[in-house]
């Protein structure tokens, strides 16, 4: 096309604006792209593309052949390239759920380091269990550690949701290692099973293969010993597992029972691992954001006596509650807290301690003495009182959560809780674990 048949396209543009027109309309191109497997032709400038990233200018003007031919990137598709492109043309970019990662890997590839940031950005306000998998995949597949990490520790911190996701049967055998070999992954063995097991039979369907339970465990590979059935409770074990799964050969269960059941747990030939993981602790949260509260919403609270009743949807140990903090200046405060049953009123948890607050801190834990174990559908109370300087509280509450598949739900005490009650006031969370009903004691 005549280039003057384009017109005065230049006056009225930024430098952005007229850096935009000459790439789409291919204006002075003097350098082309292969993209992908396909090998999709782009043109561009050398000149744009050596200004705005060190490893073009080093690839366009270094000591290296020159050739007049396109340069193929088989890496990276044509629509990514094209954003790499704008950006670096008119700072302009359109990161999405579906192509943050491989913008992510080309940014990286060519050292642009802005539209990195803006992807990690994306990331940490976007993830969430349903997509996590996904873009912890994509992280393996194009090397990015820092990201991997990221979610994996997301994955530890919401492994219920992440690993029940559909996205988990999707992850690759390596990514999947990575997760359930990890102590401190807060999920009971026989959530693990079901998920190694439903991760398997997706194998099995795209590998065009019979879902049997010897190709399920084929598929799992050395990834079944992983599964930590020697801590299972034995009876657990016996008539849930054993009884019911093919999966294990029948040496295996022989080994596992005699194991489970031995006092000598060194001369057990097993080689599943049979290191206890890690205890952890749950937060349900009920008022505002933990650690990242609007102080907006918060007025202050004289330290009377709390009140708060609930009950669970399942049987759960409660380890302590989160409490606010004073606002203004450095408080200390003396801590009392009850976790009693509400029909009889006994005192199944407490704790008597002291609490210096900050206020940029906004909330902070209090664990009980002892943990208490909290029955399914049973109505129990938290009293707290914190004497000493006003605190926070809040009246954005939410009276049913669901945390790790446990639904608290929060109501109104009979008694007098000055304000806070099921949707205001203070103890805007409680600390949890779920109890271990299949493992051994």
């Amino acid at each position: 096309m005549d280039l003057l048949s384009y017109g005065d396209w230049q006056s009225d543009r930024s430098l952005s604006e007229s850096n935009k027109f000459m790439l789409q309309q291919k204006i002075g191109c003097d350098i082309s792209f292969l993209l992908g497997k396909s090998k999709e032709l782009v043109q561009a400038h050398s000149y744009m593309l050596a200004s705005r990233s060190s490893v073009f200018f080093a690839m366009l003007y270094g000591p290296f052949d020159k050739s007049d031919k396109p340069i193929e990137i088989p890496d990276i598709e044509k629509d990514i390239f094209e954003q790499i492109l704008r950006y670096m043309y008119c700072e302009e970019i359109s990161i999405n759920e579906d192509n943050v990662t491989h913008i992510l890997y080309a940014a990286r590839k060519y050292g642009i380091s802005k539209v990195t940031k803006e992807c990690r950005s994306f990331l940490e306000k976007n993830i969430n269990p349903d997509n996590v998998c996904v873009i912890a995949e994509n992280a393996h597949i194009f090397d990015e550690e820092e990201l991997f990490k990221m979610c994996l520790d997301y994955i530890i911190k919401h492994a219920f949701e992440s690993i029940h996701s559909e996205a988990f049967t999707q992850l690759c055998q390596s990514c999947v290692t990575k997760i359930i070999e990890r102590d401190d992954l807060p999920l009971d063995e026989d959530h693990i099973l079901e998920c190694m097991t439903h991760w398997a039979k997706k194998q099995c369907s795209r590998q065009s293969l019979a879902v049997t339970e010897e190709n399920q465990r084929a598929a799992l590979g050395d990834l079944f010993y992983l599964i930590r059935f020697p801590i299972m409770n034995l009876t657990y074990f016996a008539d849930n597992v054993a009884k019911n799964s093919k999966l294990l050969t029948e040496i295996e269960k022989i080994n596992l029972y005699t194991y489970m059941a031995g006092t000598n747990k060194e001369l057990s030939d097993i080689k599943f691992v049979t290191k206890r993981r890690k205890s952890f602790f749950i937060t349900c949260t009920r008022l505002g954001a933990l650690e990242k509260a609007n102080v907006e919403t918060f007025r202050w609270r004289t330290g009377e006596l709390e009140k708060l009743d609930f009950k669970v949807s399942k049987k759960i140990e409660i380890h302590g509650i989160v409490v606010y903090g004073g606002r203004l200046e450095k408080s200390n405060y003396k801590v009392s807290a009850w976790l009693r049953k509400h029909d009889t009123d006994e005192v199944i948890a407490d704790c008597h301690s002291k609490l210096t607050t900050t206020p940029e801190g906004i909330t902070y834990r209090v664990f009980f003495r002892k943990p208490a174990i909290v029955q399914a559908n049973k109505r129990y109370c938290i009293h707290l009182q914190m004497k000493g300087a006003k605190t926070y509280w809040s009246e954005e509450g939410t009276t049913n959560v669901t945390c790790h598949d446990v639904v608290f739900t929060f109501l109104d005490s009979q008694e007098y809780g000055n304000g806070t009650g099921a949707r205001r006031g203070q103890i805007p969370g409680i600390i949890f674990t779920r109890y271990p009903r299949n493992q051994t004691s």
